[in-house]
């Protein structure tokens, strides 16, 4: 008898509600095969057995919420006759061989009770150092170690069995005399509220919400932001997207695909902004991967367009169109949101002149776009109306300078005014 655990679709998951079973207990099942839908901080997924075999009884009901590693139902293997076990008052987590669980589905890791942190649910990651691989060590414990320059050897694990977790990590930079990145001052106290008046409506934050306000208050308070406002005559690139998309059978292009394939080159020819903050390392990407922000109703999700570095403009076109409507569906898979080396948020088609978006770590740099709007601007001594964009870089001082930030939206305010660039 197999336990299939609430599996860990993406790096910042903790929890899984599940939203709907799609298959009944003493219902067939083949490995490979969408067993049930679950909902997770950025979208809903479906997840599938790691067993062929009978679904023989199902633990956790829909709409309820699990950590992630807690078992969510028993699978009775093919040719299994042993009766299913009653499950224990704390069920353990899954103990099915890594070699059983599908690519698609990254499972949390055993641990013999549930435990009150998170953390223990989740997998082991093995280091390439050979001391750091016979450490038990959290992914987020690692993944801190690593920001902060820690040597995990030297810690002393207060988890299961010594594992390292993340409290001990923070811990450690607490105690040290030069922490890898300086306490942020603290905020002010809030004002009070005060009791709600009559027509309040106090709600319960989204899952993806509380994820977007955790992670940009700590890019805020972490990040030291600098920022680069340009603005860029649009005439050329509305005149060549007209021709584009005139032509019979094409594929359709969008203001967005071009600032998509502009940023590509521009990261291509300035490759010190691809890069990324960790710790004390600075990590400069070979493939270009563009996350590009979009608006849900619950908040905001961020897919991303992978290797952009060798696609055209109509393969960005081809590719952003069907991963920006999942993305709005809420049916992103969690490999479709990870990895993103350099990220775009677009607010023109709500009427923004422009804005400044929030650097979203470990990346070093975010673009904010603005509406395209006519407006009067000197020319050659004349006073002439043409199409102008506004785009502000938000950029993390610790990886980017001035100077090089400059030279990236210099490339990419050039890309759009000579736009048939693009089509190389």
């Amino acid at each position: 008898m197999a336990e299939m655990p609430m599996p860990k679709m993406g790096d910042a998951m903790e929890e899984g509600t599940i939203v709907q079973w799609l298959k009944a207990e003493g219902d067939p099942v083949k490995e490979e095969e969408p067993l049930a839908e679950i909902e997770t901080e950025k979208s809903t997924v479906q997840i599938v057995s790691f067993e062929t075999g009978i679904l023989s009884r199902i633990l956790v009901k829909e709409g309820e919420t699990v950590p992630v590693g807690a078992p969510i139902a028993l699978i009775q293997a093919e040719g299994e006759t042993t009766a299913p076990a009653e499950p224990a008052e704390a069920p353990a987590a899954a103990k099915a061989p890594a070699a059983k669980v599908p690519a698609a589905v990254a499972a949390g890791s055993a641990s013999t009770a549930p435990p009150p942190v998170v953390e223990r649910h989740q997998p082991e990651v093995r280091a390439q150092n050979p001391v750091q691989e016979r450490l038990r060590v959290s992914p987020l414990a690692r993944r801190l170690a690593e920001e902060g320059g820690v040597d995990l050897a030297r810690i002393a694990g207060t988890g299961p069995s010594g594992r390292i977790l993340e409290a001990d990590i923070r811990e450690h930079l607490k105690a040290a005399p030069e922490p890898a990145v300086p306490a942020p001052h603290p905020a002010p106290a809030p004002a009070p509220v005060g009791p709600p008046a009559a027509g309040d409506d106090d709600r319960e934050m989204s899952r993806i919400r509380k994820v977007i306000a955790r992670r940009m208050t700590e890019s805020k308070q972490t990040v030291p932001h600098f920022y680069i406002t340009v603005d860029v005559d649009m005439k050329e690139a509305l005149a060549l997207r007209k021709r584009l998309n005139e032509r019979e059978g094409g594929t359709p292009i969008t203001i967005t695909d071009m600032i998509l394939k502009a940023c590509a080159a521009a990261l291509a020819r300035v490759p010190a902004a691809n890069a990324s903050a960790l710790g004390d390392k600075v990590r400069f990407h070979s493939r270009i991967n563009l996350g590009l922000a979009v608006a849900i109703d619950q908040g905001l999700v961020v897919p991303v367009l992978n290797d952009c570095q060798s696609k055209s403009l109509t393969q960005i076109a081809a590719d952003t169109r069907p991963l920006v409507q999942r993305a709005r569906e809420g049916k992103l898979q969690p490999q479709e949101m990870t990895g993103a080396t350099f990220t775009i948020s677009n607010l023109g088609m709500f009427d923004v002149d422009s804005f400044v978006a929030i650097v979203n770590p470990p990346e070093a740099a975010i673009l904010a776009v603005g509406s395209i709007e006519e407006r009067p601007v000197a020319k050659d001594g004349v006073v002439v109306v043409s199409p102008r964009m506004k785009m502000t870089l938000s950029a993390d001082h610790r990886v980017l300078d001035g100077a090089v930030a400059a030279q990236f939206t210099q490339q990419l305010k050039r890309l759009l005014q000579t736009p048939l660039d693009l089509l190389e």
